[in-house]
């Protein structure tokens, strides 16, 4: 009993902090988190926003910013949820300042 609760102990971690990884293991979550920060700001949301911003219709400070592929503190689910709200702003930003 005592020695099951030891080795329950063992494998559980901070509930704030990431479960540990390897080296290899957070480089291929960067390569797909890094093609996911790509791919958005190859949509019109994107590019639209970028126009915005050189044509000062739009204040840098105004925009979403992009989210951290190299933070190894987000799990996946909140990296998957910064991603989805970072393109929900920009559509809504481009909604507000391109009606039509």
């Amino acid at each position: 009993q005592e020695q099951q609760e030891q080795q329950q102990q063992q494998l559980q971690w901070p509930k704030s902090s990431m479960p540990p990884a390897s080296e290899e293991t957070w480089q291929a979550r960067e390569a797909k988190r890094e093609e996911g920060v790509r791919a958005i700001k190859a949509k019109e949301e994107y590019q639209l926003c970028q126009k915005l911003l050189e044509d000062g219709l739009v204040a840098k400070q105004d925009l979403p910013l992009t989210p951290d592929d190299k933070d190894r503190n987000v799990s996946k689910r909140k990296w998957e949820g910064s991603i989805m709200a970072w393109r929900k702003e920009l559509k809504e930003i481009v909604r507000k300042t391109c009606p039509g």
